[in-house]
């Protein structure tokens, strides 16, 4: 019944209930428990429910009232029977929090129990803590997550008290536990103690004085495991409304990785330039425009300037060594490529020396800007030598052919020569027909003598060495020089007072010179003018021999020196350098091998040329000869008269030519000898084996088929070790002397040959 309350009015209980579970912010329902016949739960029957309820559940109370559980819900089972049913059955209320999936939503539900078997359910909608707690757990995790893989911690330290306090990510990187102290020395025994003190006077500072924001690194010794790590400690001062610092809240960071990658790259910076200092060659380093960067000494001695001259200077301004069309397509093929081997330029030093450089270019990154790297090196020496030993080449190819020529044109000459030598002998000194021989013989002789001249340049001429005076022999052909020049040209002689003797074919020394006396002659023209001819001795560097024609296999010491020089026209560059090759001549009745066969005469005699020319200038060579230790011998020297011969004996021939067979069977049985002919090697070699004891003396051509002259004579020598032997070649002498020597060879004759010359050296062989 309602109560009367200090005359405030009655107070009705029911209704303020009544109000109170209608207006309630948490959804309400009266249920009651149904059990079956055992006692157990089965279900339960709903009541009543409020407005609030309905919105929770999704129920209204006419769809709710009065039904089973399982029927409200459309469910096989009813919700959270076990939960309600212990709460009625035992009496004591019970809160749980669950999760409903139809509504996607999340409550905290509380169970009163009240009367017998009935009870009442509490439902708190609770979705948006739910979320916001889930939320908040998952950004704990990101961040521990986070710090854990970047190897960072958080912290907040306290101004007045120096306590601070951690995330597991600094504990992570300090290696320490919850009972590592939390205060200024808990932090400062974690710091190396090389590096303690400074982070001390460091912290106090920050906090007594209340500065900005601070960034430090400096080492730790992990508590776990004892590893030295780098940190960077980062933090800001928190202050209250007055201004006072009131705590220092920042972040730590591992930077043992960066540290140690930063202090690589210093070392390997500071190893780049000493390298890039030390080098030998010019290096430029530059900005992708050309912009110079820097530059090593080696570049300021080529190109002739200072490093302040150069850095941070634009291409216009360094350029005076590489033009600018050079340079733009330089950068193009670095843009292309990345990269430039091979790039070939000349430019003119600061000495006005001109010089030939190779230049490599590398793009690469340093410090964030694409730079160039460009390497130079000087090749002009290398660049010469090439020149010198392509010319070489070509001169020893052309020799190669010219005395192969040589070699076949003498052995069809010896034909020629020796036939009409015998026609000559065979006919009566009356007959009409001995001026026709006589001219027979005359033309062969020439074309013997344009044999030796490619023989001469071919360097397998025939020589006959001695050792002589240059002096000498150039007095000898003073009178013959005289008349074979202009009469407006003037000889001067220049000869040092003492010269060594050299080691020379006279004949083919003469040859040289005249040639020399001539072509300055002609140089000088019309005009008049000065031949000079100097002779003295000279000591050769390997520098000096480089820039000699001929002397790619000299060596650096004492050589004697003949030196032609006129003051004729001159040649250009482009003459000199073809001055050499075979019938090359800036005569327009220019033939034959000229200065070639110079060369090759001197090749032969293990010397060379030097050539200083320049138009207008004159002209000046320079024949380099190596010095002898022996004594000169003198030129008139006249070797003695042989006495008459009478021949007799078997000599055994072999020569692959048919004609020079016949022709010398003739020639020796003229002289009383028998002949035995071989045509090839093994013939001779089975015709020798076989008359071994009745042949006196071989006549071996150098050149045959099966065995050559040189393996017939070693078969020769195991069948019969005295065997007398003479090769015969169209090559000339010294080259048999050379691979014979030491082998008991008893001579050698050169095609082309004449009854008097070969008989000359059977008598010498025969003694």
């Amino acid at each position: 019944m309602p109560e009367e309350r200090n005359g405030l009015g009655k107070f009705d209980r029911q209704s303020a209930f009544r109000s109170l579970y209608q207006h309630m912010v948490e959804g309400v329902a009266l249920h009651e428990l149904i059990v079956d016949e055992t006692g157990r739960p089965v279900n339960y029957r709903i009541l009543d429910v409020n407005p609030q309820y309905r919105r929770y559940v999704g129920i209204d109370e006419v769809n709710a009232v009065g039904k089973l559980a399982t029927e409200a819900y459309g469910v096989p089972e009813a919700p959270y029977l076990s939960e309600f049913a212990r709460a009625a059955l035992t009496g004591e209320p019970m809160r749980f929090e669950t999760y409903f999936p139809p509504l996607d939503r999340h409550y905290d539900i509380s169970v009163a129990p009240f009367g017998n078997m009935q009870f009442a359910t509490i439902f708190l909608d609770v979705s948006e803590r739910r979320r916001n707690e889930i939320a908040l757990r998952e950004s704990e995790w990101f961040l521990r997550r986070s710090q854990h893989i970047a190897r960072i911690g958080s912290y907040r330290m306290s101004i007045a008290t120096g306590t601070w306090t951690s995330t597991e990510g600094l504990d992570d990187v300090f290696g320490i536990g919850p009972a590592h102290r939390r205060d200024m020395e808990g932090w400062l025994s974690l710091v190396h103690p090389d590096d303690r003190e400074g982070v001390h006077q460091h912290l106090a500072q920050d906090m007594m004085k209340g500065g900005s924001d601070f960034d430090r690194r400096y080492r730790i010794v992990r508590q776990n495991d004892q590893g030295v790590r780098w940190v960077r400690v980062m933090g800001e001062l928190e202050k209250d409304a007055d201004g006072s610092p009131t705590r220092i809240v920042g972040v730590l960071q591992d930077v043992t990785d960066n540290t140690l990658v930063e202090n690589q790259l210093r070392a390997s910076e500071e190893r780049f330039r000493r390298i890039f200092d030390m080098s030998p060659g010019p290096l430029l380093l530059s900005d992708f425009d050309g912009t110079v960067v820097n530059c090593n000494d080696a570049f300021c001695s080529t190109v002739g300037c200072r490093r302040e001259d150069v850095i941070g200077k634009s291409p216009e301004t360094v350029a005076t060594w590489i033009n600018p069309e050079l340079r733009r397509k330089l950068y193009e093929d670095i843009v292309q490529r990345t990269f430039i081997d091979g790039l070939e330029f000349k430019f003119r030093r600061h000495d006005g020396q001109i010089r030939t450089m190779m230049m490599s270019a590398r793009l690469f990154d340093l410090a964030g800007r694409p730079v160039v790297l460009t390497a130079a090196r000087d090749v002009t020496d290398q660049r010469n030598l090439e020149q010198q030993m392509l010319h070489s080449q070509k001169l020893e190819s052309l020799g190669v052919l010219a005395g192969g020529i040589a070699h076949d044109f003498n052995n069809l000459l010896t034909g020629i020569l020796g036939n009409a030598d015998l026609a000559k002998t065979e006919m009566s000194p009356l007959a009409p027909s001995q001026a026709s021989l006589e001219g027979i013989e005359v033309a062969a002789r020439r074309a013997a003598d344009l044999c030796r001249q490619l023989l001469a340049y071919s360097g397998r001429g025939r020589f006959i060495i001695q050792a002589l005076s240059l002096q000498e022999l150039v007095e000898e052909m003073g009178h013959l020089l005289t008349v074979s020049i202009s009469k407006k040209v003037v000889l001067k002689y220049h000869f040092s007072k003492v010269v060594p003797a050299v080691e020379v074919d006279a004949t083919q020394l003469r040859q040289v010179i005249m040639n020399l006396i001539v072509n300055a002659s002609e140089a000088i023209g019309e005009r008049s003018g000065v031949i000079s001819i100097t002779v003295g001795l000279a000591s050769c560097d390997s520098e000096y021999l480089k820039g000699c024609f001929g002397a790619d296999q000299m060596q650096p010491g004492d050589y004697v020196y003949l030196e032609v020089a006129d003051t004729g026209h001159g040649m250009d560059k482009s003459t000199l350098d073809r001055v050499f090759d075979p019938f090359f001549s800036t005569k327009f009745t220019g033939r034959g091998l000229g200065l070639a066969a110079v060369l090759g005469i001197m090749r032969g005699h293990h010397g060379a040329i030097r050539v200083y020319s320049e138009l207008g200038r004159g002209t000046t060579f320079k024949l380099l000869l190596p010095a002898s230790d022996s004594l000169a011998t003198r030129l008139d020297s006249k070797a003695p008269v042989a006495p008459a011969y009478h021949a007799s004996g078997k000599i055994l021939l072999a020569d692959d030519e048919e004609t020079i067979r016949n022709l010398g069977r003739r020639m020796l049985q003229r002289a009383g000898f028998d002949v035995v002919v071989a045509a090839d090697g093994r013939e001779a070699i089975e015709k020798f084996a076989a008359e071994k004891d009745n042949i006196a003396l071989v006549v071996l051509d150098l050149t045959m088929p099966h065995f050559d002259g040189e393996a017939c004579y070693r078969e020769m020598r195991q069948i019969k070790p005295g065997v007398k032997v003479i090769l015969s070649s169209g090559y000339n002498e010294q080259d048999i002397v050379v691979r014979f020597a030491g082998k008991g060879l008893a001579g050698f004759v050169q095609k082309p040959y004449t009854t008097e010359e070969l008989l000359t050296k059977i008598r010498h062989a025969l003694g």
